[in-house]
């Protein structure tokens, strides 16, 4: 199994969060849900996660991870009563998915694997993780810094993502 997906259940495991299928989430057209019911803490995953391949199932874990981490829980409403509810919903999920980036990202892992690699690709085989993951937790870190500094020497332009340009300082 990716050794991303064992850290994020091992995380859930840590926290008592129980993972279950329920394959009416289908219905609603979501792959998972975070819910807090009573004291209970528990990710609900459908039929449409286990279709999936191992980079969305990561995403989708570590997204419901950060409900647990940084919110209330999931909304599934298909309409909002008002623009607030649906700003509200937007920064909760938001909130979760930063933190789920985050959680994933080895941000020293990701330096060197930068500094060995001659591609995305190998950065991605490096870290056990997509290049939409990776370039999501470079982006949350270029929104507080332009610069991802490798060494001494190299930084990596975070104001020309997607593409990674290394400069020299």
């Amino acid at each position: 199994m990716n050794e991303n997906l064992n850290k994020l259940l091992d995380y859930a495991e840590n926290e008592g969060i129980e993972i279950y299928k329920e394959k009416r989430l289908d219905a609603f057209g979501k792959s998972a849900l975070y819910c807090n019911l009573g004291n209970k803490n528990i990710i609900l995953t459908s039929n449409l996660y286990e279709l999936k391949n191992i980079d969305e199932k990561i995403e989708i874990i570590a997204e419901e991870l950060g409900h647990y981490a940084t919110s209330v829980g999931d909304d599934f409403r298909q309409e909002y009563k008002t623009s607030m509810d649906k700003i509200n919903h937007n920064k909760s999920e938001e909130k979760a998915m930063r933190w789920g980036y985050n959680f994933l990202v080895d941000e020293k892992k990701l330096k060197d694997a930068i500094l060995k690699s001659v591609s995305q690709n190998d950065v991605c085989e490096i870290m056990q993780l997509s290049i939409d993951i990776i370039n999501k937790y470079l982006y949350y870190y270029s929104l507080k810094n332009p610069l991802l500094k490798l060494n001494d020497t190299k930084a990596l332009d975070l104001k020309r993502l997607p593409s990674w340009v290394l400069i020299d300082l």
